[in-house]
């Protein structure tokens, strides 16, 4: 038995309001002592003063206190466009961060905040930290009503734009121009604000009090609710409802129902969350075509590896194939983790009338860094980039491309550690990179024309690119591995080639 005011096995520990015996808090949150005895931080699901109910979020609502919701990151190593639409209930506190690390000696990062009543947007690119770029809205907000604010970069040059308001811009000191984020992205908060970068907020840190119900980068939209969101605290729905701020597409109109809602949709569309066109409702595309409205009332099909006709009806057999600037294809090495990383072997044939555009990608995609591997056209010329680690990067950029109208051309490259050689068109080229790295570390995945998503080309190619690629590709080798495209288990929008 301890004395009174210890506590523990060897009695060694002095009683505070959270020892276990004197608070009430639920096991899955996190008991905090406070002046007034103490508080429970709960976890992203739970609320009430000891974080014994259950909550749905589809808006969070941030308490101002301690509460922060956290959302995967995307790739904004050379630009960023940001969408975020808020109710602020008081004139301080951070909106949004992201940086290479989550403590105070981050380099890297940018941060949205509110300061006395004005949007303000911090960045830094890795530079030193006097050279902190900020931008001030020049309005205020309004307190407790919906604003929506746009911000973001490209490379060095920045943009800040709250609605109804106009564009500040700027720019950060010559030097770096890739902004690094490891983290998530964070909303309202981090979950200790100590570990901000004394240079991303103006004065002391605070948290955020007030609703976000919008989280838009690059075009990405994030989804801000208990079942999407990676982690987050103390957070409640704005409204109570299930009804969230987009959970109807289109003008639909959200009707809560028990812990879940339903759509009311307008004529010209359907599907639970009015996101089908009333053309492409029932449609008839087959073997998983992709449906696109056409007109007011009727759609076109957009057909998967092998399938040709109005409504991809038709068997064909593909040994090359034509890529419309809209297409792309996946092949993915099911060898990779037995190969020599050491070494690289890639040919195939291409023919196109365009001056640039991407026609093979080998690594990561929605990746910060990493190895790579990238082949495309740009400005007539063939370009070749690769990187196997930290500063072991080079390219290679040819003689500029004799025009000739549905002409053929070859590619084969051989890479043995550092050394990459280039057999194009019966001219040879070759590369070495620099630093100690001398393997291609990548997943196996070689994207042919473009990518999934409709992600954009300069971004995911770290700019080396900025089109995908419209013409046909034929005779692909891996490896020393012939690839039948017939057997690519993903692509899109591709069709035999005409010139075959």
């Amino acid at each position: 038995m301890c004395a009174e005011g210890w506590v523990g096995t060897l009695c060694t520990q002095r009683e505070t309001p959270c020892s276990a015996r004197n608070h009430l808090c639920q096991s899955a949150s996190i008991c905090v002592p406070i002046n007034e005895g103490y508080r429970c931080d709960c976890p992203l699901g739970q609320s009430g003063k000891y974080c014994e109910k259950n909550v749905s979020v589809s808006d969070p609502l941030f308490d101002g206190i301690s509460s922060y919701l956290s959302t995967r990151s995307v790739n904004v190593r050379h630009s960023m466009d940001v969408i975020i639409s808020f109710k602020p209930l008081s004139e301080n506190g951070l909106i949004f961060y992201g940086a290479q690390h989550l403590n105070e000696l981050s380099r890297d990062f940018v941060s949205l905040s509110l300061v006395a009543g004005y949007v303000q947007l911090r960045f830094n690119l890795g530079t030193d930290p006097s050279s902190t770029v900020v931008l001030n809205s020049f309005q205020k907000i309004e307190k407790n009503s919906w604003q929506v604010v746009e911000f973001g970069r490209y490379r060095r040059a920045a943009y800040l734009k709250l609605e109804g308001d106009e564009e500040v811009t700027s720019i950060s000191p010559p030097g770096m121009e890739i902004l690094d984020v490891t983290t998530d992205f964070y909303l309202g908060g981090i979950p200790d604000l100590s570990s901000l970068p004394k240079e991303a907020v103006e004065t002391v840190p605070a948290y955020f009090k007030g609703c976000i119900r919008l989280l838009s980068v690059n075009s990405i939209l994030m989804e801000l609710n208990s079942h999407d969101a990676v982690n987050g605290r103390n957070i409640e729905d704005c409204d109570g409802t299930s009804c969230g701020y987009d959970s109807c597409k289109n003008g639909g109109t959200c009707i809560p129902k028990d812990d879940n809602f339903v759509c009311l949709c307008p004529e010209s569309f359907q599907g639970q969350m009015c996101e089908i066109p009333i053309q492409c409702w029932q449609h008839s595309c087959l073997h998983g075509a992709t449906c696109i409205p056409d007109g007011k009332s009727s759609h076109r099909c957009i057909c998967p590896i092998g399938w040709q006709g109005e409504k991809c009806e038709s068997g064909v057999n593909v040994s090359s194939a034509y890529f419309s600037g809209a297409s792309y294809l996946l092949y993915q090495d099911g060898s990779y983790k037995h190969r020599d990383l050491t070494k690289t072997s890639i040919s195939f044939n291409y023919s196109s009338n365009e001056a640039s555009g991407l026609l093979l990608w080998n690594g990561k995609i929605y990746s910060e860094d990493g190895d790579y591997l990238g082949i495309g056209l740009s400005n007539n010329h063939l370009h070749i980039v690769w990187n196997l680690g930290w500063l072991s990067r080079s390219e290679i950029i040819t003689a500029i491309i004799q025009p000739g109208i549905n002409s053929w051309h070859h590619v084969h490259i051989d890479r043995n550690n550092k050394l990459l050689n280039l057999y194009f068109d019966g001219q040879v080229y070759s590369g070495e990179v620099s630093g100690s790295f001398y393997e291609l570390n990548t997943d196996g995945s070689y994207f042919l024309g473009g990518f999934p998503n409709n992600l954009d080309i300069e971004e995911e190619t770290l700019g080396y690119f900025s089109s995908s690629f419209v013409g046909c590709i034929k005779d692909l080798t891996i490896s020393g591995k012939l690839i039948n495209i017939m057997d690519l288990k993903e692509g899109k929008n591709l069709e035999p080639c005409p010139l075959i």
